[in-house]
């Protein structure tokens, strides 16, 4: 049986000091792994976007629609504005790097590394 395609998300503000940092980060990460995906960037104009995508600031990375920061997918302070991950190594403008690698959430336990096979999508440009 075939697994469903997993999907890359980097959400970003316009002129995102970290998102070009944050799909660099993406693709080497997969890369490390032997993986090849495509990230899908998207564009958060208003608030209103922010709260319907449940955007907690620039870059948000989610992987089949779950951030990759442990505990985020119940915060709801959403926001049109910079994202300041509190990482194990002190604050960033960049998620730690384990997370991408393993999807630490207490309701999933999908690995990075799992989708090898599975990992496609598109790239809607910010413009």
């Amino acid at each position: 049986m075939t697994r469903p395609k997993a999907r890359i998300e980097v959400l970003v503000i316009r002129d995102c000091p970290h998102a070009q940092a944050a799909c660099e980060l993406v693709n080497r990460v997969a890369g490390e792994l032997g993986l090849a995906p495509r990230v899908e960037v998207i564009l958060v104009q208003n608030a209103e976007e922010a709260q319907r995508l449940r955007f907690l600031g620039s870059p948000t990375i989610r992987l089949d629609g779950h951030d990759v920061e442990p505990g985020a997918d119940q915060r709801t302070d959403f926001a049109l504005s910079c994202r300041v991950y509190r990482t194990p190594t002190g604050r960033s403008g960049l998620p730690d790097e384990t997370w991408l690698r393993h999807r630490n959430s207490p309701d999933e336990s999908h690995r990075f590394a799992g989708w090898a096979e599975s990992l496609s999508g598109g790239t809607r440009g910010i413009g």
